[in-house]
């Protein structure tokens, strides 16, 4: 017979809880993501309806705090993912309607606001390349399922910082 009870956080809970959260943000979500901002929602989520623990199973309530964090990380990463497919930048157009608008820059180097220099140098070969991903398979010696995997991990990152890559495309030529 199971005796399951409610989680009861303790002080120790919330230190593995916490750290876990930072773990799991840093490995799954955006760079501009806040892993505090994450654990306070975490926190408002086990509060509101705290999970049922049940101690027969053979998981100590640290490990079980850890697999609903991880979790709760994996969807909160899930929904920044989907709001910046929806994220669709303005167009020059647009941004003439705007009262008080500033000049847009000449020539903007896009790659700037790439923290890692391996996603930069991949990110202009790309462009360089004009997205053709087997050409850039080539020049790097990797096989083009690896150069598709890494082009679907960083492109919505990208769109989420308000790049638009064909406006690159152009801008470059």
């Amino acid at each position: 017979m199971s005796q399951r009870r409610p989680l009861v956080l303790t002080n120790e809970l919330m230190e593995v809880g916490k750290t876990t959260t930072i773990i799991e943000v840093r490995k799954r979500c955006p760079v501009h993501v806040d892993a505090e901002d994450v654990w306070q929602e975490i926190c408002l989520m086990l509060i509101s309806s705290p999970p049922q623990f049940d101690p027969t199973r053979g998981a100590s309530e640290s490990t079980f705090l850890k697999l609903i964090v991880s979790r709760a990380v994996g969807k909160y990463a899930d929904k920044v993912f989907r709001n910046a497919k929806r994220f669709r930048p303005f167009e020059e157009s647009e941004y003439e309607e705007f009262p008080g608008k500033q000049p847009l820059p000449e020539k903007v180097d896009w790659f700037q606001y790439i923290e890692c220099d391996e996603t930069r140098k991949f990110c202009e070969l790309l462009v360089e390349c004009k997205l053709n991903k087997s050409e850039v398979a080539r020049r790097l010696g990797w096989n083009e399922s690896k150069v598709r995997y890494r082009f679907d991990l960083i492109k919505p990152r990208l769109l989420a910082a308000g790049f638009n890559l064909n406006k690159v495309l152009e801008e470059m030529e």
